[in-house]
């Protein structure tokens, strides 16, 4: 399950480069490709809480992102004819949510002492600013909008590669808790 969501993330991240690479396409015209990539992204993201709950307690706010990715790309799939400026107001509240869970993830992370927590916290804070910056600046109207929902998705391409990356930790317990634990069992076993 981890490949698979770090395989969505890095297709979310492709389809935020191929966006760069082709900036005077109309929205309408990639609106189909994004809104599979968010929804394979959001599935993902949720089959990931259903394997991963009971071994990694901090994967509900991945559950979270991913209901949330799946309900926008829902959107994006039914209704292609958005208009531009509600295309940036629309992904920059979906990153900005994003962001805010990743951050909060972190801190639980960071609470079970995992290290390589600001792993999940700098994407998080990044995709936070994205999204206030979005929302607020005027001035991205200038920009061509395929360019600034390809910044978008390269920012929640990351954040799903790091998201599977932490999937592997098992957070109950820490490092070196866990190797005290495997030294006991083998220990208890020769003893046998």
């Amino acid at each position: 399950m981890r490949i698979v969501t770090i395989l969505s993330g890095l297709f979310v991240l492709g389809t935020g480069i191929w966006c760069f690479a082709h900036p005077g396409v109309p929205f309408i015209t990639i609106a189909f490709v994004l809104g599979i990539a968010m929804m394979i992204s959001g599935l993902s993201n949720i089959l990931a809480y259903v394997v991963f709950r009971k071994n990694n307690p901090c994967v509900s706010w991945q559950f979270a992102d991913g209901l949330l990715t799946a309900i926008f790309a829902s959107v994006v799939l039914s209704d292609t004819v958005l208009t531009d400026a509600m295309v940036v107001l629309f992904f920059g509240m979906w990153i900005q949510f994003s962001g805010v869970l990743r951050i909060m993830a972190s801190m639980e992370i960071r609470s079970k002492k995992v290290t390589g927590w600001y792993w999940v916290l700098i994407p998080g804070v990044l995709n936070l600013l994205a999204g206030i910056y979005s929302l607020f600046n005027p001035l991205l109207a200038g920009f061509a909008l395929v360019v600034v929902i390809g910044g978008i998705f390269i920012l929640q391409g990351i954040n799903g590669v790091v998201g599977g990356i932490f999937l592997k930790f098992e957070l109950g317990k820490t490092r070196k808790e866990k190797i005290q634990e495997t030294g006991n069992k083998d220990h208890g076993e020769a003893d046998v």
